[in-house]
């Protein structure tokens, strides 16, 4: 444990670049989240990474918060506690919860080192965004905003806790680890929503599957009759496998694999040295790439096929993963690249075994599997390929690795689908590694008070009543409800759009308004 009341050496202000503290003078809204916010940017947070970001905030709390108590429990939580205002010890304790990691994702072809760069945040008309990658207000906006309220001393509030986890965007780690003693609180207010005006009052629950099949490796023979080539699939949109997985944009995985199935069926067969796609369980990928060989002729008879078809998959997806050209028509934004290599690989997969390779890939689902019939427009149940990896080397032999998640509302359903998947993976003479990092879904409250209480605040905040819905993603909540059941949660946030993706954006506009909405809730 690590208690942080006083005595660490910091820094008064959040913020240590010149370039984000002149970006805080051109940002409209309320001045301290926003600086908070891009503190969040200036320290690298990638899940399990965590070690800069904890240090910033404990040194900063320490010396600008004296009257904060910090500490960090075993999994590397952090929890602020502030004392209740005079006249307010009576209250209900509230606990204010977001998650210090951010998941890592960047355009192609850009070098950016997520464990050591800092965020570039750039403005937009009224959005913030990041420069070619993740901007990471998923969740830096909500941890900003806890900080704030900390740091506010007009804010009248009973006690107040500030609860940052862990691992959040991979295992939900800090909330699985997460003691049920630690808190004080009777209200859980968790600020990693990304609708703004509306109040989430329910998300799925969920489980990873790591879904293993072996291959064999083979020696390529020596020979000038034999090429190699690289194929890539990028521009793809991505974006969250869970809120966006019914947009039904195009994953780089389920391309490039098309791709090759259909080519591999035009020409007969190739080898396989080569095949990786998406870089996190819960982003849709956005980049696939493979390296395929064989006798020259062969190969190009496999690209002119991968080439054609191409053109097709383009314009089945052209209204969602397309733009406007400077004449108003609609082109793709997909991108096929072909690449000779200069040597071929000495070692892979032979052409039998690629059948049955991309036979695997075909098979696993990826998308929604049931919408809602309850409540219009929610997805009941999907499962996502978040990414594929061909192991030529590897402790547990020669295998390709395909990675999945799955999410539904009902804990039923996600046990169907987990009985499913290890049935086709023993058709397929594939290993399953069975439920892995399961969290539970937060189930809805009609009657609960902090909802009423987040109504009324909308209310006079707004104007006007807002949307209250549950959400197709993971949130920490249902965890947190398992460990503090006598708790009462709601979940808010601003609009943040395109998260676990390079074009995730934050609108600036809507900040202030989510400000207001905690404040008053």
């Amino acid at each position: 444990f690590f208690f942080a009341d006083r005595g660490v050496e910091g820094t008064m202000e959040p913020l240590t670049r010149p370039y984000t503290k002149a970006l805080l003078k051109e940002l409209q809204g309320p001045e301290k989240i926003w600086a908070y916010m891009l503190m969040m940017t200036e320290v690298p947070r990638p899940s399990h990474k965590l070690d800069g970001i904890r240090k910033r905030i404990l040194e900063h709390v320490a010396e600008a918060m004296p009257q904060v108590h910090a500490e960090v429990d075993a999994a590397g939580n952090v929890l602020l506690r502030k004392k209740a205002a005079p006249g307010m010890e009576h209250l209900p304790g509230i606990c204010i919860q977001g998650h210090l990691d951010m998941v890592t994702t960047k355009v192609d072809g850009l070098e950016f080192d997520f464990e050591k760069q800092a965020i570039e945040p750039q403005i937009q008309g009224d959005w913030l965004v990041a420069e070619g990658t993740t901007l990471g207000a998923d969740n830096g906006i909500g941890v900003a905003a806890g900080l704030a309220l900390l740091a506010d001393k007009s804010f009248k509030h009973p006690t107040l806790e500030c609860l940052f986890t862990v691992n959040e965007e991979t295992n939900m780690e800090g909330a699985q680890k997460l003691k049920a003693n630690l808190l004080q609180s009777a209200v859980l207010i968790n600020v990693d929503s990304e609708v703004d005006e509306s109040i989430c009052m329910g998300s799925a629950g969920g489980h990873e599957n790591v879904l293993s099949l072996p291959v064999n490796v083979t020696e390529v023979p020596a020979s000038e009759g034999f090429a190699a080539h690289r194929v890539q699939v990028h521009g793809c949109h991505g974006g969250h496998s869970g809120s966006e997985i019914h947009i039904g944009y195009a994953s780089a995985a389920k391309v490039l694999n098309r791709l090759l199935l259909h080519g591999f069926e035009e020409m007969g067969g190739f080898a396989l040295a080569h095949y990786e796609a998406g870089n996190a369980p819960n982003a849709i990928p956005s980049h696939a790439e493979a390296v395929v060989l064989g006798p020259t002729p062969a190969i190009h008879e496999l690209l002119s096929a991968v080439e054609g078809l191409f053109a097709t998959v383009c314009e089945e997806f052209l209204s969602i993963e397309g733009e406007s050209d400077a004449n108003g028509r609609r082109v793709t934004t997909l991108r096929l690249e072909l690449t000779r290599l200069p040597a071929v690989p000495p070692s892979a997969v032979p052409s039998a075994d690629v059948r049955r390779a991309l036979g695997f890939v075909a098979l696993v689902p990826h998308g929604v599997l049931r919408m809602s019939p309850d409540m219009p427009g929610l997805v009941e149940s999907s499962t996502s390929m978040g990414f594929v990896r061909l192991r030529l080397q590897h402790a547990d032999g020669p295998h390709l690795m395909v990675h999945t998640l799955t999410r539904s509302s009902h804990d039923s359903a996600l046990r169907q689908y987990a009985e499913e998947c290890n049935a086709w993976c023993g058709l397929a003479g594939a290993r399953d590694s069975g439920r892995l990092s399961v969290s539970p879904g937060w189930t809805p409250n009609v009657n609960s008070k902090a909802l009423a209480a987040a109504k009324t605040a909308a209310q006079r905040v707004f104007g006007k009543p807002v949307r209250v819905y549950s959400v197709h993603a993971g949130l920490e909540v249902g965890l947190l409800l398992q460990k503090y059941p006598h708790m009462d949660a709601i979940s808010i946030g601003p609009l943040i759009k395109g998260a676990h993706s390079p074009s995730e954006r934050l609108l600036i506009s809507s900040v202030g308004r989510f400000w207001e909405h905690l404040k008053q809730t």
